[in-house]
């Protein structure tokens, strides 16, 4: 070990005398393993640590990180620091990236993309603006591996930075989002006579990650090119468009407000929060509200409640979403997969809503206030159903994923246990069924376990590599793509928007583009905005048309970078 990293054990051995917390039982038993010189050992008693989630435990990590010579080592302390750390550990580490040495800052900056949290969206975007330019590089660079897609303006606005390294780096981020409504700013870069040639080069090699074209820096190529595809592209103004004329047709649907007893409430204020209605509308208020008062009957609108509510904010809404998930957890059947659920006494949370304040908006998950942290476990004595159904068990693994966001901590075995379901149902093309009993394979209920296995694997602590359960559900994907029917399914013209949003949630979740050579975003953009009638919905209906919205949005959040294999 070198003498620098040696001090900075020695001092982290140190901080053993400080008070006691919860993090200290954990020093304890890592600090004798670390003093070996074998890295593997040391990797292992990295990934041992436990309730670092502390303001002490970002302290005792980040110097040793830092410091660590070996290249294993870091990616372990890279894994801990950069992956779901909570709370006052989030909010510590926030703080690292904000103050103190620039090369610190960078070297933390950069892991931030692996977290996937979107309060870190407002810390990038305020690096971006640093007055340092290595942490500006930085951020973009975060930025484009956590795949944030929704901050592309942010990135785009970089490649005017005063700095080339800077433009470079908001280039190539740019083009890992691959969206062709950058191609215009990246080619006015190339028309620049005084940019650096470095900076083209990154220029260059974006515009052929987004359009797949080998054109080089010659910006009156690409210029040629980009004036031949005026009208082929769904823009983000066309789709701003529709989600306007959208909202207000949903909002029409209940001119005095929710009475708490629509079937589809759920869902309906879960696409009302995404095209951006205020909270404080009364539509938005009276849909909380009733809510709230709602029975947990069914996992459906339970799980979509969830999603809602934690979107809006985890921690106003943390009671209400604890019982939720304790409510879905007792929905798993024998099998792994879950079931309709039935109400019972005590599922139903005697809470008042919080207060909306004037201009609320949602939060969209995370924040740097520490939540506490609340664990539900299934009740034992409580038996739904030996077998459930994938459609049940898509919508419950969404809405626990949505309560283990807001610091519900659910049982492992909640998630392994529907893991190893899936991946059993998983036939050897490659596609999902119904049930155990349904031997049919059909577009929206494949793509509704796929999106639930991805994130099952999240949780359950297998990683974000892909497998082969993953392989091959996007090649069956590719292999009977459409946009207008429900492949494979008896009435292809049934469930139609359903399989379109289960479609979104695999193309997010798997961090992909592309299914094949088919860009699903776009051709189920084009289908979407030209089957949207006059008055704003799709087919005269609530369901169809909030789930056209959730495609629209990219409502759905990763849950990591999906790397490959």
């Amino acid at each position: 070990m070198s003498r620098r990293f040696l001090a900075a054990f020695l001092l982290a051995a140190g901080a053993l005398s400080i008070a006691a917390d919860p993090f200290e039982d954990a020093r304890k038993v890592f600090l004798p393993k670390y003093k070996s010189p074998d890295a593997k050992v040391r990797v292992e008693a990295v990934r041992a640590l436990k309730d670092y989630n502390t303001k002490d435990g970002m302290d005792f990590m980040v110097p040793l990180y830092l410091l660590e010579p070996d290249p294993t080592v870091q990616q372990a302390w890279v894994d801990m620091i950069g992956g779901p750390v909570e709370g006052e550990g989030r909010k510590r580490l926030y703080e690292y990236c904000r103050t103190g040495k620039v090369e610190t800052r960078v070297k933390i900056i950069r892991i931030l993309g692996r977290g996937g949290y979107r309060d870190l969206m407002d810390l990038l975007k305020d690096l971006t603006h640093d007055g340092e330019p290595l942490v500006r590089r930085a951020a973009h660079e975060s930025i484009a591996s956590g795949k944030f897609g929704s901050m592309e303006a942010v990135v785009r606005a970089g490649l005017t930075d005063m700095e080339p390294d800077v433009r470079a780096a908001a280039a190539k981020a740019v083009g890992s989002f691959r969206r062709e409504e950058s191609v215009p700013a990246l080619i006015r870069l190339l028309e620049d006579p005084k940019e650096e040639a470095d900076v083209k080069t990154a220029v260059a090699d974006a515009l052929a990650e987004i359009t797949g074209q080998k054109f080089g820096p010659e910006a009156d190529t690409w210029k040629t090119w980009l004036e031949g595809r005026k009208g082929l592209r769904v823009t983000q103004a066309d789709v701003d468009r529709a989600l306007d004329r959208a909202s207000q047709w949903m909002l029409k649907l209940h001119p005095d407000g929710y009475a708490g007893t629509e079937e589809t409430l759920e869902l309906e204020l879960y696409a009302l929060i995404h095209c951006g209605i205020p909270l404080d509308h009364k539509n938005m208020k009276s849909a909380i509200t009733g809510l709230y008062k709602k029975p947990m009957a069914r996992a459906y609108n339970v799980s979509l409640g969830a999603m809602a509510l934690a979107d809006v904010s985890p921690t106003l809404h943390q009671s209400w979403l604890a019982k939720a998930a304790e409510f879905l957890a007792n929905c798993q059947c024998d099998n792994g997969q879950f079931w309709y659920g039935e109400a019972t006494p005590g599922d139903t949370p005697t809470l008042a809503p919080p207060e909306i304040t004037p201009g609320a908006r949602p939060e969209f998950g995370g924040g740097t206030k520490a939540l506490k942290r609340i664990t539900v476990r299934k009740n034992p004595k409580r038996k739904i159903a030996k077998v459930g159904d994938n459609s049940n068990t898509q919508y419950a693994v969404l809405g626990l994923r949505a309560c283990a966001e807001a610091g519900i901590d659910i049982q492992k075995e909640v998630w392994v246990e529907c893991m190893a379901y899936l991946k059993s149902n998983n036939t050897n093309a490659g596609s999902f069924t119904y049930s155990p009993t349904s031997g049919g394979d059909y577009g929206s209920i494949h793509t509704s376990a796929l999106g639930a296995y991805i994130v099952c694997r999240w949780y359950a602590g297998s990683g974000n590599r892909r497998d082969v359960v993953i392989d091959r559900g996007l090649e069956w994907l590719s292999q009977n793509f459409a946009i207008d029917q429900n492949p494979k399914h008896n009435d292809p013209k049934a469930w139609v928007y359903y399989y379109l949003y289960g479609m979104e949630r695999v193309g997010v979740l798997a961090d992909t583009e592309f299914f094949g050579k088919r860009e699903w975003y776009q051709e189920g953009a084009k289908f979407l905005l030209s089957a949207q009638t006059a008055g704003g919905d799709w087919n005269n209906d609530a369901r169809d048309t909030a789930w056209a919205i959730l495609f629209l949005r990219r409502a759905t959040r990763p849950v990591g970078k999906i790397e490959d294999k």
